[in-house]
């Protein structure tokens, strides 16, 4: 169960690290669709089935490009670093959650930590504090993928060491204020609507609050 709950008796951690390993297996399963995103992201020319002279036109024709000139195992290209990315922002994101949920009941700040309110609060400020401990894996991540057949990147630590020498500490934050700006309602949002659903659930099968903990899928 996600959130305060005065009866739970799991550490922190295990919110942490569940958060971890669904943003490795989520990663996994959509890194491919990342990588046409991004793609689109760097083409000039526009993106529609008319345009001759762009390279990728739609999902469908990007995702057979990329097989045909780079095989299959490019739509799979900056997984590690995605990988490091999505567990470091699950473990973070889910980890200050749960410390400020739980701060918020003992210290007894509010008088309904489990608010709509409150969840926004909690998730918005958890969503930067993982964005600010991910991104410059984002940005690595990104630079990966962004490689046609020529390639600047050859490993995580090769890139690390490129960017600091051309660009500076400041070259792994590139981006962080829309990151930021995008991450804080994206987040508040999540866990406050994951809060209004499961009351809403609660509310019409009459399924109580210890019952909706112990729930088994």
């Amino acid at each position: 169960m996600v959130g305060y709950d005065a009866n739970q008796s799991a550490p922190k951690s295990v919110y942490a690290v569940s958060g971890a390993a669904s943003g490795f297996i989520t990663r996994t399963l959509t890194q491919p669709l990342d990588v046409i995103k991004i793609r689109f992201q760097l083409q000039v020319e526009p993106i529609t089935r008319g345009a001759t002279s762009s390279k990728y036109r739609n999902v469908a024709q990007a995702f057979q490009t990329i097989v045909r000139e780079e095989g299959i195992l490019a739509l799979w290209k900056g997984t590690v670093s995605g990988q490091a990315l999505s567990v470091v922002y699950g473990l973070v994101e889910f980890g200050t959650f749960e410390a400020l949920q739980r701060k918020l009941g003992s210290l007894q700040l509010t008088d309904n930590p489990r608010s709509p309110m409150s969840y926004f609060l909690c998730g918005s400020v958890a969503g930067m504090t993982a964005t600010l401990a991910a991104h410059p894996l984002d940005v690595i991540r990104t630079r990966f993928v962004g490689q046609g057949k020529r390639k600047v990147y050859s490993s995580i630590v090769q890139s690390i060491y490129l960017i600091q020498r051309r660009e500076g500490f400041r070259g792994f934050y590139r981006g962080l204020l829309p990151a930021l700006l995008q991450t804080a309602p994206t987040s508040g949002f999540i866990f406050a609507l994951y809060l209004h659903f499961q009351t809403m659930y609660r509310n019409l099968s009459g399924t109580s609050t210890t019952q909706a903990h112990s729930c088994k899928y």
